[in-house]
């Protein structure tokens, strides 16, 4: 997974490749991570930031969800 976050708020904010899942409801279970570029740092408003996260071949399954932190994407 390609992840780019941009801060469009007036305060830096804070995100990590760690705080991203992606679960899989065939499996009833999470996906592990295979490799990650590592990130962790602030975002200064306005700024953009990139990397990658590589998580296990889970084949033709049906429904997955990515989550970051509490927030969750169908």
């Amino acid at each position: 997974m390609d992840v780019k976050m941009r801060n469009d708020n007036k305060e830096p904010i804070y995100v990590s490749a760690k705080d991203f899942y992606l679960f899989q409801y065939d499996a009833d279970d999470y996906a592990d991570v295979e490799k990650k570029d590592y990130f962790h740092e602030k975002i200064d408003p306005g700024k953009s930031v990139s990397f990658s996260i590589y998580y296990e071949y889970l084949g033709d399954v049906g429904y997955l969800e990515m989550e970051y932190d509490n927030l969750i994407w169908n």
